[in-house]
């Protein structure tokens, strides 16, 4: 799959072509969405099998400040797009089993960031209000996140994410 090239939308593999999803869905009927959308996930599921866990990283200092908030009495949680199973796969190298109060991954919310529905869905189970929240994350697409939640925002810069593109959303 090609997941960083945009012609008129993102361009994926269907049927042996490269298209985009906007072209597929101007164009087919709706019978052929369902299609493109199966195929699809199963083409990135594949992909992120090969290779989502494998690069995926903590920032250098993460473990650290984690393992401090937490020893103060932090409540620490997990939102991500990723699946829960591969979350897991990474945390589990670094912090003991129960560390985490909560992990939401991409199966636990019918919406994805920057829909809020995750944040919303921690607090509930935390039994947490929007006022006794901190919410970091390192792109645009979460500062648009805890924006719609209505929490406060810390953004990570991280190289790919700039102090400028965070300033824009918050």
């Amino acid at each position: 799959l090609l997941f960083h090239i945009y012609l008129n939308g993102p361009v994926h593999k269907f049927a042996n072509y490269y298209i985009s999803a906007r072209y597929i869905y101007q164009v087919y009927p709706p019978e052929i969405h369902k299609k493109y959308n199966n195929t699809y996930k199963k083409e990135y599921v594949k992909e992120a099998d090969t290779y989502m866990t494998v690069n995926t990283f903590f920032f250098p200092e993460t473990v650290t400040v984690l393992k401090t908030l937490k020893s103060q009495g932090a409540q620490i949680g997990i939102i991500s797009t990723k699946f829960r199973f591969r979350i897991r796969e990474m945390v589990d190298q670094h912090f003991p089993k129960d560390f985490f109060d909560i992990i939401i991954g991409g199966e636990d919310v019918k919406q994805a960031k920057p829909d809020p529905q995750g944040i919303k869905k921690a607090l509930r189970r935390l039994h947490r209000r929007k006022s006794e929240t901190l919410y970091i994350g390192d792109s645009t697409v979460d500062a648009e996140t805890a924006q719609a939640a209505k929490v406060d925002f810390v953004g990570v810069l991280n190289g790919m994410t700039t102090r400028e593109a965070v300033r824009l959303q918050v």
